[in-house]
């Protein structure tokens, strides 16, 4: 359901031509807004009805001279995606509408689930907010692409929700307790000023952009060196849409260290350090695009092609209907670099501390099982 709010000006001005203006443009807006409410509520209450709100800048009810603020058409799914500056440009009366978030949890977790969930959801969504979208019908609501295993699904609700996200939002597999049994009790204890975690304590020091071949490709993709440098052609141009580069000179070695899995939990304002558009590149980039990179690649900007004497060959056809593409290159990339790209620490991490859990947990005097004060240990 698709509902239109035009939005009327009321005229204080002198020369207006309708003595009623202002009244009738109050009434109208209260009544719209109301209407928004209760259409965006059963979205809420999943009555099945997905409702957009357009809000668009409509004629004024008076002849003023002065004019009109210009505002854009805004668009969201679930609830609406603002700003409270725009709001004021409208009418007071709308302002908690358009600003009232649609979480009812300062913490929504994010799972990428395929058919993992077909038999029925697992009993942890029962005690936390959850945001799950589907990834087998294109016309059908919540529509991600299967691509890049969770990493598409993280990038996906960040540019869906970047005007209106949760405090917090924690990015997991679909069985989250698989890389950490006891990432709830992570969860529960977070601090409300929490900024970036890790929520896995397997630590991988030094990985170079062939490690994924060692993991994921012994099988499937026996001869996967000749890969290797489009891998870091990847990993270089993902990076370069956060504004970094991934080693100190051109064609430099690239070797990240961070926590394996890609589960993680973020705040708003680590998020927000970055435009919109770069996470809607990015999410293009690996989560909508067949190939990460095509073409030549140059040799003086790809250390496994330059100084690590890889070859460089186009993948088999085979390799790409199995998945390759999608699997290893693509997923690896967010999955290495999100440590980096949000800005949180340097390429080359650091296993947490006790200052780091302490910072972004509660004690586990006040929160049993709460990784500070008592060192994660796997």
């Amino acid at each position: 359901m698709v509902l239109s709010l035009r939005l009327l000006k009321a005229c204080s001005r002198s020369d207006s031509k309708t003595p009623y203006a202002a009244a009738l443009a109050s009434f109208a807006v209260a009544t719209l807004a109301l209407l928004a409410a209760i259409l965006l509520l059963q979205n809420d209450l999943g009555w099945g009805l997905p409702t957009v709100l357009i809000l668009n800048p409509g004629p004024n009810l008076c002849t003023c001279q002065e004019a009109k603020a210009e505002l854009p058409i805004l668009e969201s799914g679930v609830g609406v995606q603002t700003l409270a500056s725009e709001v004021q440009k409208v009418h007071p009366a709308l302002q908690p509408l358009l600003e009232s978030p649609p979480w009812n949890s300062s913490l929504v977790i994010v799972p990428a689930v395929y058919h993992d969930w077909d038999a029925g959801w697992p009993e942890w969504t029962e005690e936390f907010a959850v945001h799950v979208y589907q990834r087998t019908n294109a016309s059908a609501p919540n529509y991600c692409e299967n691509r890049a295993f969770e990493s598409a699904v993280y990038l996906k609700f960040i540019v869906d929700y970047y005007h209106n996200l949760p405090d917090l939002t924690a990015f997991v597999h679909s069985d989250p307790p698989s890389h950490r049994r006891d990432i709830f009790t992570w969860l529960r204890c977070l601090r409300p000023n929490s900024t970036y975690s890790a929520l896995n304590v397997h630590w991988l020091n030094h990985w170079h952009v062939d490690r994924p071949l060692e993991i994921l490709g012994k099988s499937k993709f026996p001869t996967g060196a000749c890969q290797v440098p489009r891998i870091e052609a990847c990993f270089r141009r993902f990076a370069a849409i956060f504004g970094k580069d991934l080693s100190a000179e051109p064609g430099g070695k690239v070797e990240p260290s961070f926590y394996a899995s890609n589960q993680f939990v973020i705040s708003r304002d680590v998020i927000l350090r970055h435009p919109l558009r770069v996470y809607q590149e990015a999410y293009k980039l690996i989560g909508l695009e067949d190939r990460c990179v095509e073409g030549p690649i140059d040799p003086r900007e790809n250390w496994a092609l330059g100084k690590g004497n890889y070859c460089l060959q186009e993948p088999p056809r085979e390799w790409l209907e199995e998945g390759f593409e999608s699997k290893i290159v693509q997923a690896m990339t967010m999955e290495y670099l999100n440590h980096y790209v949000f800005e949180v620490e340097e390429l080359d991490g650091k296993p947490y501390t006790d200052e780091h859990y302490c910072k972004q947990f509660l004690s586990s005097e006040q929160c049993p099982g709460s990784p500070c004060e008592q060192k994660a240990r796997a």
